[in-house]
């Protein structure tokens, strides 16, 4: 689904075109259009300046990134504190 629905042209046709953030452009791809086509799952989106997004329409997603100060984070939900406490 997330072919048959250009998820990622999409994505990126709403930031470069629609003047939308990387987080909401993603959000609404994944949760707002995917789902009526049957697709469930998740992207994970960066966008020119590295902001970075995770959104899913699934239960969770596991990923994982690095940050500036190189610490290592890794999440099953978006709202989940870090695994190392």
């Amino acid at each position: 689904m997330f072919i048959r629905g250009a998820a990622t042209a999409t994505i990126s046709h709403l930031i470069e075109f629609g003047g939308r953030d990387v987080a909401s452009a993603a959000y609404e791809v994944v949760v707002g259009r995917l789902p009526r086509l049957g697709g469930t799952g998740g992207v994970i989106a960066l966008d020119h300046e590295g902001t970075f997004a995770a959104p899913h329409s699934s239960e969770g997603m596991v990923y994982g990134y690095l940050t500036e100060d190189g610490d290592i984070v890794t999440r099953l939900f978006p709202d989940e504190t870090s695994s190392d406490g």
